[in-house]
């Protein structure tokens, strides 16, 4: 048996084909992945051998005018061809697509050749790009409900706890202070890092600070100061060492943090550099009463500091409320299901 994956651009587009290649790998089935040429999820899989690369031209799609429309139609164009040709030589039994510009044209080109396509959607409101690649996938499976589309399968967000690696604090970190995890995603996020950066020497008289940081912004370590840009196997280790999270609204971030039981501050990423999903979906959390949420232009040092004195307060409550939650399920689960729709 043989699946190929597609998905990329951000690290939340290639970590559940990860997860799944363990799965499919133990199940003794032949692998191979579609992605972009210089696209992270390259760099993720060089880790991976044993699943044949494929890189193809790809474009972004824009809901707004830009003359690179213009000049990425002819890059689409030209990575449905080169999908098309990789589809038609692999012969996959099934396609599983986690999204991102580089999934539409191997969408289509699975498609042309009549491979069954399972897309996944994340967020609270459809991607671009899945919402393109709908139309000629076989099934989308979504983590939350999604208004407006009957067709879409909820099914929760999945949760890898196989693989959850321990995480020690630095011996450098006061026991009697509380730990703060600063949370900006793969690619990091420059107004939480600007905030710890500029703020730093007053956060560390209340807290020890671990800071996820990317790989643009460059910080040194100091006592009671950890930063690092990523960790490719997931971040649940680093929560669970953790007493409260401030981070970013991508989906996959938010349930982690939802199956950790932390207190948490959302700051999710403003409309003027996004369609709004991390804003749905942080939102959502804040409705649930799993979340405190601060607007990304409203994130300032007196902002948080009255935002921690609230879950201070509220903590007890916030957990309680996120034990209660029926909204995810494991990796084994959802491979499962996933071998049932092809």
């Amino acid at each position: 048996m043989k699946i190929l994956y597609t998905g990329g651009g951000s690290a939340g587009h290639v970590t559940l084909n990860l997860q799944l290649i363990e799965l499919y790998r133990e199940a003794g089935w032949e692998q191979y992945y579609i992605g972009s040429e210089k696209g992270i999820e390259r760099e993720m899989l060089a880790k991976y051998p044993d699943v044949k690369y494929y890189p193809i031209s790809t474009g972004k799609l824009r809901r707004y005018f830009s003359m690179e429309n213009f000049t990425d139609v002819f890059k689409i164009t030209k990575g449905i061809g080169q999908a098309r040709k990789i589809i038609k030589e692999v012969k996959p039994d099934f396609i599983f697509s986690k999204g991102g510009f580089v999934s539409v044209p191997v969408v289509i080109g699975a498609k042309m050749n009549k491979v069954p396509v399972v897309i996944h959607e994340s967020d609270k409101s459809i991607g671009l790009a899945n919402k393109i690649s709908s139309k000629f996938a076989t099934k989308m499976l979504s983590t939350f409900d999604i208004a407006g589309h009957d067709g879409v399968q909820k099914v929760g967000a999945v949760i890898n706890s196989n693989s959850i690696k321990p995480f020690e604090l630095p011996k450098d970190f006061d026991a009697s202070k509380e730990t703060l995890l600063f949370w900006g995603g793969s690619l990091g996020a420059k107004n939480i890092n600007n905030l710890v950066a500029e703020n730093l020497d007053k956060l560390l008289e209340k807290y020890n600070i671990i800071h996820q940081t990317g790989s643009v912004d460059k910080y040194e370590a100091k006592p009671g100061y950890y930063p690092f840009e990523f960790v490719d196997g997931g971040m649940l280790g680093i929560i669970a060492a953790s007493d409260i999270v401030i981070a970013r609204a991508g989906s996959n971030s938010i349930f982690e943090i939802l199956y950790s039981k932390k207190p948490n501050i959302l700051v999710p990423l403003s409309l003027a550099s996004s369609r709004g999903d991390q804003i749905q979906n942080a939102n959502y959390f804040k409705e649930k009463g799993y979340s405190e949420v601060i607007d990304d232009e409203e994130f300032t040092y007196d902002n948080l500091v009255k935002k921690l004195a609230v879950l201070e307060k509220e903590k007890d409550q916030m957990i309680s409320k996120m034990a209660e939650t029926d909204e995810i399920i494991s990796i084994n689960e959802f491979y499962n299901l996933l071998n049932t729709l092809y």
